[in-house]
């Protein structure tokens, strides 16, 4: 009986020697697209194409008349390079007058924000 307690004993160590500790699995995050607020159902924003050259296309599915929807365009330091009311779903922004980078297109309404990163090329 000894014999099996030690055996036992032993066999318990060395499982517990080798079992991986729990780390859980990474977030996963979209870096395209975060949206974020009280009622983020509420707003949907489609931004294409991505990459552009001249002309960016803002497709707001959800826009509402009586209800203001403020869009800037930032660029990658912070700073506004644009900014507009939408007052239309489809919105084409001629944003020829950029340098080739990342953009990051902000649209809120409410208390509900919406932000997207672009990136703009340079092209014929």
């Amino acid at each position: 009986m000894l014999r099996l307690l030690l055996l036992f004993g032993m066999l318990s160590c060395a499982a517990a020697m080798n079992a991986q500790p729990y780390r859980p699995a990474p977030a996963q995050l979209n870096d395209y697209n975060f949206s974020h607020g009280l009622d983020a159902k509420d707003i949907a924003l489609n931004v294409f194409p991505n990459p552009m050259t001249h002309v960016l296309t803002i497709w707001a599915r959800d826009l509402h008349p009586d209800t203001a929807h403020y869009l800037r365009v930032l660029g990658i330091s912070g700073e506004t390079v644009l900014q507009t009311i939408l007052t239309n779903r489809e919105t084409n922004l001629d944003l020829t007058h950029l340098p080739e980078g990342w953009y990051v297109v902000h649209l809120r309404k409410g208390r509900t924000q919406h932000t997207q990163r672009v990136f703009k090329m340079t092209g014929p």
